[in-house]
């Protein structure tokens, strides 16, 4: 069992990076914003935030009840597409402004 505890673990950790990843790119997006209202980023970070919501709450039903319930692989696929989807939302709302964006690493890092 404590194999399976490992692999929770692992997971947990993977699913915590990526989220992280996203609020880093995200706050980019929002100062972006900050220093050009023109662009009304915030309108676009809408469907992307509510979508990275959905990410986080996963990610905390699993840490509050993962040895619990199982968590099948349908689950974890489907929230590893949506890691995917969420960052390539945000890589192409970012691409027209990356030559006055800091240096942020791609979405393939973590896949």
């Amino acid at each position: 069992m404590t194999h399976t505890y490992e692999i929770v673990d692992q997971n947990i950790l993977l699913y915590e990076a990526r989220l992280k990843h996203i609020d880093e790119v995200y706050q980019q997006a929002l100062q972006l914003n900050a220093n050009h209202p023109d662009v009304n980023i915030e309108t676009q970070l809408a469907p992307i935030k509510a979508k990275r919501e959905s990410l986080a709450n996963f990610i905390n039903s699993v840490k509050t009840d993962a040895f619990e319930k199982k968590i099948t692989g349908a689950v974890q696929e489907q929230h590893s597409l949506l890691w995917q989807e969420i960052m390539m939302e945000l890589e192409i709302l970012l691409k027209p402004f990356e030559s006055i964006l800091p240096v942020v690493q791609t979405s393939s890092k973590n896949d």
